[in-house]
């Protein structure tokens, strides 16, 4: 493959982001529970991908090197940590300083996390489970490991 048609890979990788971006990142909200907004933007990711396979498989390809996907879940790990730490400055909350220096790179994992599982099943054969269950047990997951930081930093009140 010559390089404009890895550049025009890349431009059509970055058009079907876009479109992406445009309907995750206004489901990054501190509209509802925790719960909630986990639930949202899962279900939003998981939906496009069920309504667009083709797309999330160009979408998912690696044409030089510095993925326009990987770029987008930076994106929204950084949004999502500032509006973590909004919220935990908006409810009056004192995580020990080292859950507050490691909520990044947590938040970094649980979204590759996310978009790991959703790549995963959108490429099988057959998507068992369903969509519903697979955003119900990917949110209840994100929600364990944020839960259980947040006791954890509850123990040391």
């Amino acid at each position: 493959m010559c390089s404009s048609d890895l550049e025009l890979d890349r431009e059509i990788q970055v058009a079907i982001l876009d479109d992406l971006w445009a309907l995750l990142l206004p489901a990054v909200s501190l509209d509802g529970t925790i719960p909630d907004i986990i639930h949202r933007i899962v279900d939003t990711y998981v939906t496009w991908a069920v309504e667009n396979p083709a797309l999330h498989r160009i979408a998912e390809q690696d044409t030089l090197g510095d993925s326009p996907l990987q770029q987008g879940i930076e994106v929204i790990a950084r949004q999502l940590v500032e509006l973590i730490e909004t919220a935990v400055d908006i409810l009056g909350l004192d995580p020990p300083s080292e859950l507050r220096a490691a909520l990044d790179p947590l938040v970094f994992a649980l979204v590759g996390a996310v978009f790991s599982a959703v790549r995963r099943w959108v490429s099988r054969p057959v998507r068992e489970p369903d969509a519903e269950v697979v955003v119900r047990l990917v949110t209840e997951s994100v929600w364990y490991i944020l839960d259980g930081h947040g006791q954890i930093g509850r123990a040391h009140v």
